[in-house]
């Protein structure tokens, strides 16, 4: 039998993490990759502390880069895998 080769080099395992390229790199993130994720913002208002006062006094608090995708973009998206065919869509009783 020949012997086994060696996978890597040891000037490549002993290189510093940021020495490393990372062109070849991609990211992990399911929304990255797809078109079909939206970014947005939501204002939350927040009620004024220990006294009353008018809602236009209310302050807002801002929440960044929220990720989200339209409802019937994800329906249209698992009706169309194969995996839609194992789903249990009937409910256990109707009422009608």
């Amino acid at each position: 039998l020949p012997p086994p080769e060696e996978d890597a080099s040891e000037d490549e395992v002993s290189q510093h993490p940021s020495q490393v390229s990372t062109e070849s790199v991609t990211p992990l993130l399911p929304f990255v990759a797809s078109d079909e994720w939206h970014t947005g913002h939501v204002d939350i208002p927040v009620p004024c502390a220990r006294y009353k006062c008018k809602e236009d006094d209310v302050k807002i608090f801002r929440v960044n880069d929220i990720y989200y995708r339209n409802p019937l973009d994800v329906i249209q998206s698992e009706f169309a895998d194969t995996t839609f065919y194992s789903l249990h869509l009937k409910p256990f009783k109707e009422f009608f």
